[in-house]
C-alpha cells in the first residue's frame, strides 16, 4: 500500500510539471527548464535534472528535481507523450541504458519482463545483481 502512495503523488507531480509553462518535452526525449539555477527569473530553455547512479553506480538515470521531489526523467517523457500508464506496468529502456529516454527506446511491461531485463543487463556487465547492489567501500575505509 504505501508504495501505491508514493507512485500516485508521483505521477500527480509530473502531471503538474507538464502543465507549467516553465518546462517542456522534447519528442526527442528531453525535458527542458526555464528556470535559473538559485534565482526565480526566467533564462533561457536548459536540458533539466542531473545524472544519478544507482545503488553501487552500475545504473544510472536521469533525474528531474520538481517541487522538493526528484522525478525520473524517463517517466515524464512517458506521460507527456504516450499519457498515464497503467500502475501495474513498468517503464522499461530496451536497450538497458537508463540514460537513453528516446521514446522509440520507452515500453510498458511487466515486472516479471523488467527483473528479466535486468537479469541481462547484469550478465552483460559481467556482475550479479548482489555484488551491483552491494555499497562499494570508499577509498578511506580501505586498510593501509
Amino acid at each position: 500500500m504505501r508504495s501505491e502512495r508514493k507512485v500516485s503523488v508521483k505521477d500527480a507531480l509530473i502531471r503538474a510539471l507538464l502543465q507549467d509553462q516553465n518546462w517542456q518535452v522534447t519528442p526527442a526525449g528531453v525535458v527542458l527548464t526555464r528556470r535559473l539555477r538559485g534565482g526565480t527569473g526566467l533564462g533561457p530553455w536548459r536540458r533539466a535534472g542531473w545524472v544519478s547512479p544507482s545503488r553501487g553506480g552500475v545504473k544510472v538515470y536521469r533525474r528531474v528535481q520538481y517541487k522538493g521531489a526528484d522525478l525520473y526523467e524517463h517517466r515524464i517523457v512517458w506521460a507527456a507523450l504516450r499519457g498515464r500508464h497503467c500502475p501495474f506496468r513498468t517503464i522499461n529502456h530496451k536497450d538497458l541504458n537508463g540514460l537513453n529516454n528516446a521514446p522509440e527506446n520507452l515500453e510498458l511491461i511487466s515486472p516479471a519482463k523488467n527483473m528479466q531485463h535486468a537479469r541481462d543487463f547484469y550478465a552483460r556487465s559481467g556482475l550479479t545483481a548482489a555484488e551491483a547492489r552491494s555499497p562499494r567501500p570508499s577509498p578511506r575505509s580501505r586498510p593501509r
